[in-house]
């Protein structure tokens, strides 16, 4: 099952929106290549995360994407998940509204913002029983 990203228009997406447009507008006025080609690269990374971030719910393990980035996590290594508010990290997740999800021996975590949130756990906690909390909050 595929849930795309949750997509909001925090200061993360002005501040990065506004980096690219100076170094596109200055490459251009400027006539520097250097600067031009750093912004259009930037410009397609960025646009490529937009559009591709999302999360898969695999018959064994959950992977979610986000442009180049991609990260698989096996169900019983999901020890917690809990709904936090972050516009500071990026990663997963293209919302300030997120999910946090613990796994691992060391405790790692990814942020990830699905769309159908609700329908999104429902269906995780079929395949993670053994997750402590739920409902989540």
């Amino acid at each position: 099952m595929y849930y795309n990203s949750k997509h909001d228009y925090s200061w993360s997406f002005y501040s990065i929106s506004g980096i690219v447009l100076v170094l596109l507008v200055e490459g251009v006025l400027e006539h520097n290549p250097i600067t031009t080609i750093i912004g259009i690269i930037m410009a397609l990374v960025y646009f490529w995360r937009v559009f591709s971030t999302g999360y898969y719910l695999k018959d064994t393990a959950l992977t979610v994407k986000s442009g180049p980035f991609r990260k698989t996590i096996d169900y019983r290594e999901i020890s917690r998940i809990k709904k936090v508010r972050d516009v500071i990290s990026f990663g997963y997740a293209l919302s300030e509204e997120r999910l946090e999800i613990v796994y691992g021996n060391h405790e790692d975590y990814v942020l990830i913002s699905p769309n159908m949130e609700e329908d999104f756990l429902r269906e995780l906690k079929k395949r993670c029983p053994q997750i402590a909390g739920w409902p989540v909050k």
